[in-house]
């Protein structure tokens, strides 16, 4: 049976059931699947960005492949053999690079979570890649300086007015001051429009549940190639405005998107 985590909002007049290991939101007694915020965003043309790297990726493993080979005297059963070899070599440096990420990824979230009592302490563990190490010794550096304290870790979010939902890895204080932000921790080669909007409906939605105004929001970037940790993004109130009303929008066009597909799956039986 399907592992569920019943969660109660708004003074539990709201709840939802989420299932960790598929990433489902579901209203809690109804066969109803809820948007998340990650699939609305979905809709944001990522290919600006995706295909120019793969692009450059082959042809750096193509360079490459005919200097080391032997340049100018290179058959041509051996520039098709490349060919074929190097179509798949961005994947290859995404899942290998990924690995890197992921595990400082995995260590922020674990780290703020046991800052607020719900895990263990993460481990630094033996055999460590020094990828990972610096963006681990990065992360908490960060913490250190900023005279971090989380409030909340890996919580959901809804939007009774918009119905959309989402998983919010962190809120937190800085600097001893009363004012909380809301973070969003993204392995990656930079910060693109779909997350800004993502982390900015996050913000919207919890603004509206607990009715107040948080001091901020922040993308927390761990490096898809390196692993390494940067200093957060934080945004100005002025972005926030403008990425939350793309958001809503991404919910409403993902809306229409799947009333479109039932039709026509209906039209076609």
């Amino acid at each position: 049976m399907a592992e569920i985590e019943v969660h109660e909002l708004y003074g539990g007049e709201v709840k939802i059931d989420y299932y960790p290991k598929k990433h489902w939101y579901k209203r809690h007694g109804k066969n109803e699947f809820l948007t998340s915020m990650t699939a609305a965003t979905g809709v944001v043309d990522k290919s600006n960005v995706l295909i120019p790297w793969a692009v450059r990726v082959y042809q750096e493993y193509m360079t490459d492949g005919i200097a080391e080979i032997g340049g100018d005297s290179i058959s041509r059963k051996v520039v098709e053999a490349l060919i074929e070899a190097g179509q798949n070599e961005h994947r290859k440096i995404k899942d290998k690079a990924a690995d890197y990420g992921t595990q400082v990824h995995d260590f922020a979230e674990q780290f703020a979570l046991w800052k607020t009592n719900r895990a263990e302490k993460p481990a630094v563990k033996q055999g460590m890649p020094n990828e990972v190490l610096a963006g681990i010794n990065a992360f908490i550096d960060w913490y250190t300086a900023e005279d971090i304290t989380f409030v909340n870790s890996e919580f959901l979010v809804y939007s009774r007015k918009y119905d959309y939902v989402g998983r919010a890895d962190m809120l937190f204080r800085k600097n001893g001051d009363d004012g909380l932000y809301l973070g969003d921790y993204k392995t990656s080669k930079g910060i693109y429009d779909d997350m800004r909007f993502q982390v900015a409906g996050y913000r919207g939605a919890y603004e509206e549940e607990h009715k107040i105004k948080l001091a901020g929001h922040a993308i927390f970037r761990f490096d898809k190639e390196t692993g390494a940790f940067d200093e957060p993004r934080y945004f100005t109130q002025k972005d926030y405005v403008a990425d939350l009303a793309a958001a809503r929008h991404c919910v409403a066009l993902k809306g229409r998107l799947k009333q479109l597909e039932k039709e026509y799956r209906n039209s076609n039986k």
